[in-house]
């Protein structure tokens, strides 16, 4: 099912039997993408709306999620971006919202984990740029963290293939 309320789209999707979220869920979701100013990175910033098909106000989810794409390293981002027209950039920005709603459906089904409540300051790189965000660990997956902002926002960002974690991010 597809409809289009204000300026978002909404989608249902049924979970295959077994699945750990187990519902059907209807996702309202405005996705907003941007280039880094650097050009080496894709950024999202997904209002999302997250309801079990059928059910009453008020939404299981509702916030921004933000996900930022691993820089490219190509002295030319503009040629790499609209290679193919654009395959490399269409391909980012579908991974990035795939991102983006996976979070927000799985916070709407299970919630956040217990360990998600100290918060420290986490540094990041957005594009070649490092940028810095007060926020809580949610999940350490190796190549992503996903962090809670003190906005109760979601933020994905890559992780960092050098620490010993194998994605942590440097904390305060």
């Amino acid at each position: 099912m597809r409809d289009v309320p204000g300026d978002g789209r909404s989608v249902s999707q049924a979970e295959p039997a077994g699945s750990p979220i187990g519902a059907e869920w209807q996702v309202e979701s405005v996705p907003l993408f941007a280039l880094t100013q650097d050009q080496s990175a894709l950024v999202l910033e997904n209002a999302i709306i997250v309801r079990k098909s059928g059910a009453p106000e008020p939404a299981a989810y509702q916030s921004i999620v933000k996900v930022v794409s691993k820089p490219i390293d190509d002295p030319e981002p503009v040629g790499y971006w609209s290679a193919e027209n654009g395959k490399r950039l269409r391909q980012e920005a579908g991974g990035l919202l795939h991102e983006s709603i996976d979070l927000a459906v799985s916070v709407a089904a299970r919630g956040l984990p217990e360990t998600s409540t100290l918060h420290k300051t986490y540094r990041y790189t957005e594009g070649k740029i490092e940028k810095m965000e007060r926020a809580a660990l949610v999940v350490d997956r190796c190549a992503r963290i996903v962090l809670r902002t003190l906005r109760d926002t979601l933020l994905s960002v890559p992780g960092d293939a050098k620490s010993s974690a194998c994605g942590a991010l440097a904390a305060n």
